[in-house]
């Protein structure tokens, strides 16, 4: 057992990833390949579950090696394999909208550390930065940041209308926040 983990360890420590590699989506499924493993997020159907939901899994050649399950109740937009913090160990990076059935989207990072994930969302913008927020979240990266992007809405007579401004944010690995760009 110990040589089957050991041989996975290594082929994991020699990925050399470039960031935001992007998958191909075909039906629910995204897919990554690199260095002999597979890695698939699967989005399961919400007509035959309770809730929609998605699973990571990693596999090789033989096996299946990890599978990680996302109770999420919202609809898969994207997903990348990067390496976010630099550190060698890749991450896989899934946004989502329409979470809980609102115009809202969300992002999950799940760092692989060994032969398992660490899974991370990073903190919710407070105070003036959520000002206007009204959902409709586009998430891509951009020079090897993970970029954040929403449109502005102000309020007229009690109606939101787009007001023609976009915030922007990029993720900030270090303490997993948000922070304004220009």
């Amino acid at each position: 057992m110990s040589v089957k983990i050991s041989y996975f360890a290594a082929t994991i420590a020699g990925l050399s990833l470039c960031v935001s590699a992007q998958a191909q989506e075909s039906s629910g499924k995204w897919q990554f390949q690199t260095h002999g493993i597979t890695i698939s997020v699967v989005a399961k159907d919400p007509e035959y579950d309770d809730r929609r939901s998605y699973q990571i899994v990693v596999e090789d050649e033989i096996r299946t090696l990890s599978r990680l399950e996302v109770n999420r109740d919202a609809s898969i937009t994207n997903t990348w394999l990067t390496d976010l913090d630099s550190d060698g160990s890749f991450e896989i990076v899934v946004t989502t909208g329409q979470i809980d059935g609102s115009n809202a989207g969300g992002v999950d990072i799940h760092e692989w550390i060994g032969d398992r994930f660490d899974s991370m969302k990073p903190r919710r913008s407070s105070g003036g930065d959520s000002e206007g927020y009204q959902g409709y979240d586009q998430f891509t990266f951009v020079d090897g940041a993970l970029i954040r992007s929403y449109p502005i809405f102000s309020s007229q007579n009690g109606n939101f209308a787009p007001s023609g401004e976009t915030a922007n944010f990029s993720f900030r690995f270090s303490d997993r926040s948000w922070v304004r760009r220009p």
